[in-house]
């Protein structure tokens, strides 16, 4: 999710983890000047569905505020405090993450950098705030994230921060589990992922 999707390539859904010993090793984020990390405020519903709109996340801004009141506002609105941060650039918010947790995991939920604050950190740094949230939050636990092969350039990120593919199941918002379909993701991707990013996933299911 940080660049824009790539729908040439067919979706299939992937499952990736981060061991917690590596969590606990990661750099800490780093924001270039002007820019700030911030919780989540009540009525930032429309600044979630302005980001992940303008990523591709989803084609209407209504439908995606919807969507983000049904599946978070109507469980708790005090954790989203807690698990969702925005980066503010200048003039308006960038970026965003949110880590959840939900059937006994916990998972990095949405990641995304609008195009015009693309190439420079922002999305590393919200991964990087969010896997120190995760520690904070969830001490000593994995975390997983779903990805999708439209998605590969934000698997590339994932892993260079340490992700790896995993066997694991990955939850849903609200109920439910993810398709795990790495290994035909992993073929739809071979020429489309750097050499070593393919080998390494290639070699490496934790």
């Amino acid at each position: 999710m940080i660049k824009l999707l790539d729908r040439s390539v067919p979706e299939k859904s992937i499952i990736m983890k981060l061991s917690a010993d590596k969590a606990i090793k990661l750099a800490p984020p780093v924001l270039p000047e002007g820019f700030a990390f911030r919780p989540y405020r009540r009525g930032d519903t429309a600044v979630f569905a302005d980001i992940e709109t303008s990523v591709g996340e989803f084609s209407d801004k209504s439908f995606a505020e919807a969507f983000f009141a049904a599946e978070y506002i109507r469980y708790s609105e005090n954790r989203l405090k807690e698990n969702c941060i925005f980066i503010e650039g200048p003039k308006n918010e960038a970026a965003l993450s949110l880590i959840w947790e939900a059937e006994g995991k916990v998972s990095l939920q949405w990641l995304a950098v609008r195009p015009e604050f693309q190439g420079l950190g922002l999305g590393r740094a919200a991964l990087r705030y969010a896997v120190c949230l995760s520690q904070r939050l969830y001490p000593k636990r994995d975390l997983l994230v779903h990805t999708r092969t439209w998605s590969h350039n934000a698997l590339c990120l994932y892993y260079n921060e340490g992700f790896r593919l995993t066997d694991e199941r990955c939850p849903r918002k609200i109920g439910g589990f993810h398709i795990n379909e790495n290994a035909e993701a992993l073929e739809i991707l071979k020429n489309a992922l750097p050499p070593e990013v393919y080998n390494g996933l290639n070699n490496q299911i934790i």
